[in-house]
C-alpha cells in the first residue's frame, strides 16, 4: 500500500524553534558578557536542531489537508473485532482494550477545521509495523469518542 501522509511541521513547531533562533541572535549580537554570547550561540542550535526534529502534523498527498496523528495500540486478538470496525463502525472500537499489547497499531488521523478523519490498521511483524487495512475516511464524529479519550477536547 502506498505511504498517502507524510510528517510535516505546524504553525506551533516553526513558532517554536523561530523563538529560540531569535532570543539566540539576540543573546550573541548584543554587546554583554561571554555567558550570554555563549547562550545565544546555544539556542541558535538548539534552534537549529528543532527545526530539523520538530514535524508534528500529518499531510494527505490525496486531499491536500493537514491531519493530526492519534495512536492507539491492540492486542492481536482484538485484529478481527477492529477490522470488522474499522470497515463498517469505527464507533463501536472499544478503546478500553486499548494499550493491553503492541501487536497492533490504529492509526487515527483527524482534522476538526474539516470535519474528516481517517484510520488504518498496522500489524507488527519483526520490526516494523506493516499496513493491514486500507485508509479509511469518515466524518470525525465517527471517532470522537476515540479522539476525546486522548485530548479530552470538545468538537
Amino acid at each position: 500500500m502506498e505511504q498517502r501522509f507524510t510528517r510535516v511541521r505546524s504553525t506551533k513547531n516553526i513558532i517554536t524553534f523561530s523563538i529560540f533562533v531569535i532570543a539566540g541572535i539576540l543573546l550573541a549580537i548584543l554587546p554583554a558578557d561571554i555567558g550570554a554570547n555563549m547562550a545565544g550561540y546555544t539556542l541558535i542550535v538548539i534552534g537549529i536542531i528543532m527545526a530539523s526534529l520538530l514535524k508534528s502534523d500529518h499531510y494527505d498527498s490525496h486531499t491536500k489537508v493537514r491531519y493530526q496523528r492519534a495512536q492507539l495500540y491492540f492486542d492481536s486478538t482484538q485484529k478481527s473485532a477492529l477490522l470488522n470496525a474499522i470497515v463498517s463502525d469505527p464507533k463501536s472500537i472499544d478503546n478500553a482494550l486499548e494499550g493491553k499489547g503492541q501487536t497492533l497499531r490504529l492509526d487515527i488521523y483527524f482534522n476538526p477545521k474539516v470535519n474528516r478523519a481517517a484510520l488504518q490498521l498496522f500489524e507488527y511483524i519483526p520490526h516494523e509495523y506493516c499496513p493491514c487495512t486500507e485508509i479509511y475516511n469518515y466524518d470525525i464524529a465517527a471517532i470522537k469518542q476515540l479522539i476525546h479519550k486522548l485530548w479530552n477536547t470538545q468538537f
